[in-house]
């Protein structure tokens, strides 16, 4: 068996919780904990589901936000360019 470092932030963005009991990442909606099975009670399943639903709504919204910046880079880069292109031609 092999194992790899899973880091917190990284588990927290892929839906995975951590088990009281033995410390283990479970999924966020595992009932059951593979590893030792402990039993979560209904109120952490929701609440590790909500937790998950959550960093996915930041996650978009950042993606939207970094998007809407590109976005306006672009077009004040193109706007610059007419500008430029019609004080070229405008006579003086």
């Amino acid at each position: 068996m092999t194992y790899e470092f899973r880091g917190t932030a990284a588990s927290k963005a892929q839906g995975e919780k951590t088990c009281p009991k033995c410390a283990e990442q479970v999924k966020a909606a595992a009932q059951v904990c593979r590893f030792c099975g402990y039993q979560f009670d209904a109120t952490t399943i929701v609440a590790a589901e909500e937790a998950v639903r959550e960093t996915a709504r930041k996650r978009e919204a950042t993606a939207l936000a970094i998007r809407e910046a590109t976005l306006a880079h672009r077009l004040g880069k193109w706007v610059g360019r007419q500008r430029a292109k019609y004080r070229a031609r405008r006579p003086e």
